[in-house]
This record gives C-alpha cells, sequence and structure tokens, in this order.
C-alpha cells in the first residue's frame, strides 16, 4: 500500500464510519511506517525475504485495524451509564487486549525492519527512516496502552499477567530498537545537529 492510499483509507474511514478506536490508530501509525520501509528498501538493497516481510506486516495491520474497529464497536455498549460489567462482556473484552497486543508486536516487527535497513542506506534517506522508526514506536506505544486499559478488565488475572508481561517485553524491546537507530542516526552527517 503506498503512503497516498494509507492516507486515503484512513480519511474514507474516518468519513464514513464510525470513529477509530487508539488500537486502530496505532496500526495506521504502523502501516505508514511499512510505507516508508517499502519506499526505501530499493535503497538498501534489499533482500526479497525484508520486501516480503514488510507486506506481510501491512497486511495484518490492516486486518489488525479493520478488528480493533469492530472490537470496539462491541464494546462500546457495554460501558453504557449504570451497565454492570459482566461475564458476557469478557470475550471482547479477552479481544480488546489481545488485538492491540497483536498491533504492538507487528509495529515493533515494523521497526525491526527499520533498524535492518539503516547501515544499508544513503545518509540522505536516514531522515526518512527515522520518520518510519518513529511512526512504528508510536504504534507499538500507542497500542500498548490501549491493551493496557483493556488487560485490568479482565476477570481472570492470569490473563492479565499474561498481557502485561507481553507488554513490558514489547516496549522495552521497541525502546531499545528506537534508541539504537537514533543514536545510529545522529552519528551521520548532517544529522549530529539532533544530538542533545
Amino acid at each position: 500500500m503506498s503512503l497516498s492510499t494509507s492516507l486515503q483509507t484512513m480519511t474514507e474511514s474516518l468519513q464514513n464510519g464510525p470513529p477509530p478506536g487508539g488500537g486502530s490508530v496505532a496500526a495506521v501509525y504502523g502501516s505508514l511506517a511499512i510505507a516508508l520501509v517499502q519506499m526505501l528498501a530499493p535503497l538498501a538493497n534489499a533482500e526479497p525475504d525484508l520486501r516480503a516481510q514488510a507486506k506481510r506486516l501491512e497486511e495484518s495491520l490492516r486486518a489488525l485495524a479493520a478488528e480493533d474497529e469492530a472490537i470496539l464497536k462491541e464494546l462500546l455498549p457495554f460501558f453504557s451509564p449504570g451497565r454492570p460489567l459482566g461475564d458476557e462482556a469478557q470475550p471482547v473484552i479477552r479481544r480488546a487486549a489481545q488485538v492491540p497486543l497483536a498491533i504492538a508486536a507487528d509495529c515493533l516487527a515494523a521497526l525491526r525492519l527499520c533498524e535492518a535497513l539503516a547501515k544499508r542506506l544513503p545518509s540522505h534517506a536516514l531522515a526518512d527512516l527515522s520518520v518510519a522508526a518513529g511512526g512504528a514506536y508510536s504504534g507499538v506505544k500507542g497500542a500498548a496502552l490501549i491493551s493496557l486499559t483493556n488487560a485490568p478488565l479482565l476477570a481472570e488475572e492470569s490473563k492479565r499477567d499474561a498481557v502485561v508481561a507481553r507488554l513490558r517485553a514489547l516496549l522495552k524491546e521497541a525502546s531499545a530498537q528506537r534508541k539504537k537507530i537514533n543514536l545510529f542516526i545522529e552519528e551521520q552527517a548532517p544529522y549530529r545537529l539532533l544530538r542533545p
């Protein structure tokens, strides 16, 4: 999907459907990052496997964004004023915690692709890579926040703990990846001005 197609799809969704939730928006961040990775891949002489991974992530994030929108539509009625959150909400709440978790994992995979390209790109393309990495990182953080919002509503403590543990691992790796990419870019001319 091209960048303009991603933006067009997002704009049409906002105009014609229910407003997206945070998980869907996080998936869009990841999709936009992947669009930039796909644009940069030829400049890095990226192997076909990397390009195939990017294509799979693009498709996965698109499907997860749609699933997140559907879950939000199912979930909102459970939060009507005066309505207790009963057992019948648990299947939807499980999905509302798991789907953003999957979005965060895909956005982290996009961040890994950015890191794989970093040292292979000409310096003039590193600004685009930084934007892609920033989008992927924002996708990880945004989706993690949505999952963390929904996880406490899970009735089973073991499921809550599993979601939180997975999110901690994703966030730790995402932060390390983003920092590594930033440090590499900031060492290159003309990006040295970005160093604190």
